[in-house]
């Protein structure tokens, strides 16, 4: 009887561990899938369905749903598809709201189904059908959360239904789960279509879904919408040709003279080996591909001779791909190199129908993965450096920064103790040229230079002139303008400043808007009280000039061109020019001889009566002549 009831229970305690050691279909909240623990996986209720980490390369996992009894892991699936967790310390953890989360060992959130809620007794479950729900219990109901089906990655189930929002989206071969070009979804007018959505370009071709059956593990084609696959754009990549035979299927080749880009991977297309730099005429030629038409931007097209085409054809379009076929009736040339022996070689898988691709991609698109920072003080020592660095940089600045607005500052100081000293202000030759549009607003020039009109900063419209004769010394030139300054009466033009720099000089005059007497007389504006007002303030300013100046000065060129009218028209005389210039009791004058004065005809440069001792009458009478009509 004792015999009878152990047995009992031994084979009730078997039992209870087999069932506890059998895979559940259950997440419960607070609970965690982890990526180092392979027995972490949900398995649904008939076995036919598996979720957990997959591995998807180097050290680097997916949560995904894959077949359970195919012969390889069929994954049908993704939750972080275009970023992998690295394989220690990343976890898949249900929180008590609902939430599904998947962090790294960073505990950074790397995916989450957001479905947040006051809930009780959340679970996780994985059905027979694939779908992955997350439920909770109101009201004694059971709600659905989040599902997997409103989700899809690359594969339809079924049962899955496919509605208005959702894309399915193919991988990027067979070995790389990350999203590729090709899509599955409804458009804007709800029709359902596929399309190829590639770095480059993007088209939409005739779309229904591949039809799947499962059979001894494998996957077969029953149906395809396209009966020729080279009719999708794309498949081969630039600069390359597709061909589909019925036996052989679909195989890509390049053009002449284009090689493949990428031995392992025809979407990268072909590239030409054909180099600009060699190219003459005589080595260059145009290999004939038949029955070829080509996809590429839309461009329009011109039409021409061959002849003329050898000479000026070459390629300027991204041939996307070209499909071959004998129904096709184009013609392209394409631009190659000639061989050492002068034949032109031919491509003759451009003529073939029995090419074929492997049928297996074995290319692993580059794919960027978080990796973790092991080294922690490191990374703190790189930051702390760059920060250190970051604000040495910036004091530098800074402190470049203050010493160019000190100096700035104490150069307009010394500036205006230049204007206080002689009553005008020195202009740089870069803020004239930038006041007058580069001396584009010419007003007149004579012989002591060119006069321009211009725009100070403090929007004053002045007269600058550009003297034509700069041979004298900075000093020199500061004193004579020095001179000029201090000279100030009603009829005379007033100077407001100058400007010497290296070769330049100028100087800077306020401006007279009715231009001068010359010009005024030329068109009969003026009355003759008008006249006689400039007649008289002409003589006063001369008066002033003569005797009641600190100087004497002569201005030797007393004509209508050298007297300016202000608004109201009254009289400024202009135009005295440069020369040096003695005071009032000197006896030894700069001008000593006749030459000198007669040099100084025209608009003469300044000289005192007093300095022209005994023949300054002669000079005198002479001015006088020439001032009568």
């Amino acid at each position: 009887m004792n015999f009878f009831i152990f047995s009992l229970l031994l084979s009730f305690f078997l039992s209870s561990s087999s069932l506890s050691l059998r895979p559940s279909n259950t997440l419960k909240k607070g609970s965690v899938l982890s990526v180092e623990k392979a027995n972490d996986v949900l398995v649904s209720t008939n076995e036919v369905f598996s979720a957990g980490f997959h591995s998807v390369g180097n050290s680097t996992y997916i949560f995904g749903i894959w077949f359970s009894k195919s012969n390889g892991p069929t994954v049908v699936w993704m939750a972080n598809r275009d970023q992998p967790v690295n394989g220690k310390g990343s976890f898949l953890k249900l929180f008590e709201d609902g939430n599904l989360i998947l962090s790294d060992a960073d505990l950074n959130t790397l995916w989450t189904t957001s479905s947040s809620k006051t809930a009780s007794q959340v679970q996780l479950q994985l059905h027979d059908a694939g779908n992955l729900v997350i439920t909770s219990l109101e009201d004694g109901n059971t709600v659905i959360l989040w599902q997997s089906f409103n989700f899809p990655a690359d594969t339809l189930l079924p049962e899955q239904p496919f509605t208005r929002y959702p894309t399915l989206v193919s991988s990027s071969s067979q070995t790389n789960q990350s999203s590729g070009f090709y899509k599955l979804l409804f458009d804007t007018s709800n029709v359902l279509a596929l399309l190829y959505d590639g770095p480059q370009v993007s088209s939409v071709y005739w779309p229904d879904p591949w039809l799947m059956t499962w059979d001894a593990g494998n996957w077969t084609v029953t149906w395809q919408a396209l009966s020729d696959p080279c009719r999708v754009h794309g498949l081969c990549g630039p600069n390359s040709v597709c061909t589909y035979g019925s036996g052989a299927g679909r195989g890509c080749s390049c053009l002449p003279g284009f090689k493949m880009k990428n031995p392992q991977d025809w979407s990268s297309g072909c590239e030409s080996d054909l180099n600009l730099s060699s190219i003459s005429e005589h080595k260059v030629s145009f290999s004939k591909v038949s029955h070829v038409e080509l996809y590429g931007y839309e461009y329009n097209g011109f039409l021409f001779k061959f002849e003329d085409g050898t000479y000026n054809c070459y390629a300027k379009l991204l041939l996307l791909n070209g499909k071959h076929s004998p129904n096709l009736l184009g013609t392209l040339y394409v631009k190659i190199n000639v061989s050492q022996n002068g034949v032109v070689p031919q491509n003759e898988a451009i003529e073939e129908l029995d090419l074929n691709c492997s049928g297996k991609d074995s290319k692993l698109l580059n794919r960027t993965y978080k990796r973790n920072h092991k080294n922690r003080f490191f990374q703190f020592l790189v930051w702390f450096t760059c920060g250190v660095g970051g604000i040495e940089i910036f004091f530098a600045v800074f402190g470049l920064w203050f010493m160019f607005t000190t100096q700035k500052g104490s150069g307009a100081v010394m500036q205006g103790y230049v204007v206080a000293a002689n009553g005008c202000r020195k202009f740089s030759y870069m803020e004239l040229k930038k006041a007058t549009g580069r001396f584009t607003e010419e007003i007149r020039r004579g012989a002591g230079g060119i006069v321009d009109k211009g725009m100070l900063s403090d929007h004053r419209i002045a007269a600058i002139k550009r003297l034509n004769q700069a041979s004298q010394g900075e000093a020199e030139f500061l004193a004579e303008v020095s001179t000029i300054g201090r000279i100030n009466h009603m009829n005379l033009i007033e100077m407001w400043g100058y400007c010497a720099e290296v070769k330049h000089r100028l100087l800077v005059y306020e401006y007279m808007e009715n231009g001068s007497l010359a010009d005024n007389l030329c068109i009969e504006r003026l009355n003759w009280a008008q006249r006689f007002q400039i007649a008289v303030g002409t003589a006063k300013g001369l008066a002033y000039l003569h005797e009641e100046c600190l100087e004497w000065v002569l201005h030797c060129d007393v004509k209508p061109h050298n007297i300016l009218l202000d608004t109201n028209y009254q009289p400024k005389i202009a135009d005295f020019g440069l020369s040096k210039i003695l005071d009032r009791g000197s006896h030894k004058g700069i001008m000593g001889t006749r030459e000198s004065i007669h040099r100084s005809m025209g608009t003469v440069t300044w000289t005192r009566l007093k300095k022209l001792s005994k023949w300054h009458c002669s000079v005198w009478r002479r001015t006088k002549m020439q001032d009568q009509p």
